[in-house]
Order: structure tokens, then sequence, then C-alpha cells
């Protein structure tokens, strides 16, 4: 049956508003299929990041006040307090954070995570890419950790430790940097 399992998603993609303009955006999507919300990032950090956003606002999901973020937007302490004032209690954010030949920024980035949860005592539901498919050198398929280049490097792209961090800031379950989780 659709919808049985009640699962919920949260995707990552280019919202383009004009033939050159785009936001980059992260649309939430019900089990039953339908587009809940769709909210564009507000703190691009490059011009490859799109135009930046110019809202932010709250959804539903089974019952829970809900909002989203993306990426760099973290960075910027009222983008979680917007949302928790008008009543959410997940804040879900999805990310590509730093490759590994960043390592001495991943303690901070993680930090953040747990600062904006206990500042605004709210769950953070934080996603953060891993492994991805791109093209190596002879133009196959197969299994990176990111990069311009091609060909398995665990250095190049982001490192994973997706999370869960409760209302007081305590990572409740953390994904580890290479490997499988759920």
């Amino acid at each position: 049956k659709r919808g049985a399992a009640r699962i919920h998603c949260i995707v990552g993609v280019p919202h383009f508003y004009s033939q050159t303009e785009w936001y980059n955006t992260a649309l939430v999507i019900s089990s039953a299929g339908e587009r809940i919300y769709r909210q564009a990032k507000l703190c691009p950090c490059c011009e490859q990041d799109g135009t930046a956003g110019e809202w932010m606002g709250t959804f539903e999901l089974e019952g829970v006040t809900c909002a989203v973020e993306i990426c760099a937007d973290i960075g910027c302490m009222e983008l979680a307090k917007l949302p928790a004032l008008s009543g959410a209690r997940v804040l879900f954010h999805i990310s590509w954070e730093f490759d590994l030949s960043w390592e001495h920024m991943i303690p901070g980035a993680r930090a953040l995570s747990q600062t904006r949860a206990q500042e605004n005592m709210i769950y953070i539901v934080y996603t953060n890419a891993a492994k991805t498919l791109i093209r190596n050198e002879e133009h196959k398929l197969g299994p990176t950790h990111g990069g311009l280049g091609g060909g398995p490097n665990p250095f190049q792209g982001s490192h994973g430790q997706s999370r869960v961090v409760d209302s007081m800031g305590i990572i409740v379950s953390e994904a580890p940097m290479f490997g499988d989780a759920l």
C-alpha cells in the first residue's frame, strides 16, 4: 500500500525560477509522494550555491511542527531561532560539509548542530553526505567520496557523520565517518 511505511523524504534539488537564476532547495515530500514544503538555502557560501532564499517557514510531519535548513545556514543562529519561535520542535539540516583535507573544520561544524539544538530547545536531524557516485578517470560510475577528480579518494567530498541531536544538545545517534548506518 502506498505510504504504508509513513516515510517522508527531504531531498536537495535546484529550483530554477528563470533561465539562469536558481535556489539551492530542500524539498519535503510526504509518504504519499506529495510535496509538503520547499525551503531555499538562505546563506549561500559561494556562487555555485545559487541565489539566497528570502523566507523560512515551518511544516507539519505526523503532527510535529518542523523546519529545514541547508548547509551553511547552520552558521546563522537566527535561522534556527525563527522556526523554534514559530513552534518547530525538529529542525532538519541537510549538508555537504568539509572534506577531510579540511579536517580542522569538522569539530566546529559538528558543535554547531549541538549548539543550535540546545539554544533553541529543539531536536536537530543533521544529514551529511558521505559517499557519492561520480565518474572516475575511465568515465565509469563508481563509489567515491566526492571531489572533482575521480576514483576512490577518502579525502575528497563530505565526511558523513549524520546525527540526531536532542534539545539539550546531546548527540543521541551518529553515523560513522566511513561506512553505512541506519
